[in-house]
């Protein structure tokens, strides 16, 4: 399905309206500070708005829509095991809160005054190459996005290069564009308005669908899914025998031909039998979770290993570094955490629904008319020479044939704009690391403001170039969020030097040095192994080492390997402190607490109730009376939903199972509740939002610029 010329018209004419507004804010960048954080001006809806506009994403969504595909609904329930965790680290501000006091504007700043110059550069190194290597995909499943949902051919019919290629470079200039003008002021405030846009299209697109495909047939595809995904997993393994079986004929091993071959015609009984076949499927329902025991990629162990990361690894991941320094206050920065989750619902229910509508839409009889021609489209995918992208975009060729017009326009800018809030933001950040971490501690010494924001400038152009070549040569292999497990895992050791820097007094800096570069190397050599995935297993003959690789490889996913890379090196940086023990760091000192506080950062709420209660729950004297509410509601939110999880797993477990029908309707009446809550959230947002912008502007037209403040360390300290 081609976009009409309305759906183009509209997205021309949003983008155009945003163009101008990014350069309407470069007027107000006139420092480093500026370039970097926006001088620390942005109030929480600000911080909020933007931070989820880029924590989203075009390839965010895609992975989201993969991972929804693949395994429905349970997977919002295993999440609900992270609410807990992610409640006591917003309301402690674990980890962020104290980031924020050190007034740094980078991690790598932070590094430098708790622990060495040297392991700044070091640590910096890890994080920009890991970053950059993340970064690399991006432009590429986001072009190839418009490609597949835009309805365009494959190849340009004039040059021969593939479509997706100028499309890539296209969008990334833009993102550029907007980065470059006017540094974190431009990006922040971008992104605020397009978190605004996305928000109402997803509310829109969540109606639309709820309407048209009714939930009745949407349950019904969800239960025939795991019976077709085995299918073509079964079908899948099969080629892969059938290739070793080709390549030991040909290799004259005659024994290895004959093991090949019963292994194939293995697995085309289980695919032609349907008993077997269902067997097969079983353990991977889309609505039960208690039913999910043989789901690969996003079962129960990928949820429990999200959870011990949102403790181990807060700030680890420096995608959107500016974001933690931009707020007026540690207290500010807090507060955007606290009032997130409500804008959180409506991406949440958005993103599920257009997976699973378009699920139904590709496989349910009612809509086989409508959908031949989208399941053509797929068929060729997954023919041709990179099959995962018939598994990336499966759901964005299904709505390009679901959408009407004016529908499909709305959400191709709304893919636009979250294409731009990651990529400017991403830009930014690793840009600025090279810049703030690499270069300048090298020169050790402070360069004027106008040549610093240049060298900004151009280290986010080099970003930029990198990953349009490294996309031109990338191939995808396997889900998009374990691609983005294992290039986290680059900096694993990085969760031991934050939290044991910022907490722990005794922490040392060769246990730091050894702890990063352990989940370095580790991570890399998976990255190098999965690229060579379908070599190994189709070698006839493996000995004890390749059989390792090839079980690694094709067993293991990359959130189990990246599990046990943290734990190694939370376990070195903690024996290596211990036997080096120094003297101890002065933590007070380094957050500016106490007599050290020389910028009024703790100021105590002069509104607010006072009660011990509040202070045990992390609701401290900073916290207004209004404050104290919006806490006190995020809590009674998720004492909700964690009873809801807590009753309903007990129950199947030590009373009877739920059923299934039971399932049905719960996970129906889950999204209206979350699109009810969603309406007045998106309405309180856009006018808190509109409201720190003006607030924004004022701070930074009237503000006094420091030309010291450009994160840099020197002895007196950041």
């Amino acid at each position: 399905m081609t976009m009409h010329p309305i759906d183009w018209t509209i997205v021309f004419a949003c983008v155009a309206a945003l163009t101008g507004f990014s350069i309407y804010t470069a007027r107000y960048m006139k420092g480093v500070a500026d370039f970097l954080a926006g001088n620390r001006t942005a109030g929480r809806y600000v911080l909020t708005m933007a931070a989820s506009a880029t924590g989203l994403g075009a390839i965010s969504a895609v992975s989201y829509f993969e991972q929804y595909y693949a395994a429905g609904f349970p997977t919002i329930w295993w999440m609900w095991m992270t609410v807990p965790a992610g409640l006591v680290i917003t309301l402690t501000g674990w980890v962020y809160y104290r980031f924020r006091e050190t007034r740094c504007l980078t991690l790598a700043q932070f590094f430098e005054v708790r622990y060495s110059r040297r392991f700044r550069i070091f640590a910096a190194m890890i994080v920009w190459l890991s970053g950059l290597l993340n970064f690399g995909i991006f432009p590429y499943v986001a072009a190839n996005f418009f490609v597949y949902f835009c309805g365009m051919p494959d190849t340009l019919p004039v040059l021969g290069l593939p479509t997706y290629w100028p499309i890539m470079v296209a969008t990334t200039g833009m993102a550029l564009l907007y980065t470059t003008l006017g540094g974190q002021i431009t990006v922040m405030l971008t992104d605020c308005i397009q978190g605004f846009f996305c928000g109402v299209v997803l509310l829109v697109l969540s109606v639309f669908l709820l309407n048209q495909y009714p939930w009745e047939d949407v349950v019904e595809s969800m239960q025939t899914a795991p019976t077709q995904s085995t299918r073509e997993d079964l079908t899948r393994d099969a080629d892969l025998k059938k290739l070793a079986f080709d390549e030991a004929i040909s290799q004259g091993m005659a024994d290895v031909a004959q093991e090949r071959r019963l292994e194939y015609e293995s697995l085309l009984a289980k695919i032609e039998d349907p008993d077997q076949l269902r067997e097969e499927a079983s353990g991977k329902s889309m609505l039960n979770p208690f039913d999910t025991s043989r789901v690969e990629n996003f079962g129960l162990a990928f949820f429990l290993i999200l959870v011990f990361n949102q403790f181990y690894g807060a700030l680890s991941w420096q995608g959107s570094q500016a974001y933690q320094s931009s707020g007026i206050s540690p207290h500010e920065q807090k507060m955007g955490q606290i009032i997130f989750p409500w804008v959180y619902a409506i991406r949440l229910v958005g993103l599920m629904l257009l997976a699973v509508t378009a699920l139904t839409f590709l496989n349910h009889p009612n809509y086989a008319s409508q959908a031949a021609e989208a399941n053509e489209v797929l068929d060729d995918l997954r023919q041709s020479d990179v099959p995962q992208l018939a598994v990336q975009q499966r759901v964005p060729v299904a709505l390009s044939y679901m959408l009407p017009t004016g529908l499909r326009g709305l959400f191709c800018v709304s893919m636009v704009f979250l294409l731009i809030t990651t990529q400017d933001t991403y830009m930014h950040s690793w840009g600025s690391i090279f810049v703030q971490d690499i270069l300048l501690p090298l020169l050790q010494k402070r360069i004027p403001p106008e040549q610093h924001v240049r060298w900004l400038r151009r280290s986010i152009c080099g970003v930029a170039l990198f990953a349009i070549l490294f996309a031109s040569f990338y191939k995808p292999s396997e889900f998009i969020q374990m691609y983005f497990a294992i290039t986290g895992a680059v900096f694993s050791g990085l969760g031991c030097a934050i939290v044991g820097g910022l907490y722990w007094k005794y922490g040392g800096t060769l246990a730091a040095y050894v702890a990063v570069s352990i989940g370095a190397v580790l991570s890399i050599a998976r990255i190098v192994l999965q690229q060579y995935t379908e070599q190994i297993a189709a070698i006839p003959a493996k000995g004890p080492l390749l059989r390792m690789v090839d079980y690694l490889n094709t067993q293991v996913t990359s959130q189990i390997i990246w599990f046990w890379i943290m734990v190694i090196c939370i376990v070195v940086y903690i024996v290596l402190s211990l036997v080096r023990l120094r003297q101890p760091f002065n933590l007070d000192k380094m957050l500016h607490r106490g007599k050290y506080d020389d910028k009024g950062d703790h100021q105590k709420a002069v509104n607010k109730w006072r009660a011990v209660w509040l202070n045990v729950i992390g609701i401290t004297d900073e916290f207004s009376r209004f404050d104290q509410l919006l806490a006190l509601a995020l809590v009674l939110w998720n004492a909700i939903w964690i009873s809801i999880f807590v009753v309903v797993t007990a129950t199947h477990y030590f009373v009877t199972p739920i059923e299934n029908a039971w399932w049905n309707s719960f996970w129906h009446v889950w999204i209206y509740v979350q699109i009810g809550v969603g309406i007045p959230a998106m309405v309180w947002f856009t006018v808190g939002g509109v409201r720190d912008i003006r607030a924004v502007f004022q701070r930074l037209a009237t503000g006094e610029r420091d030309a010291t403040d450009d994160g840099t360390v020197f002895k007196d300290g950041p």
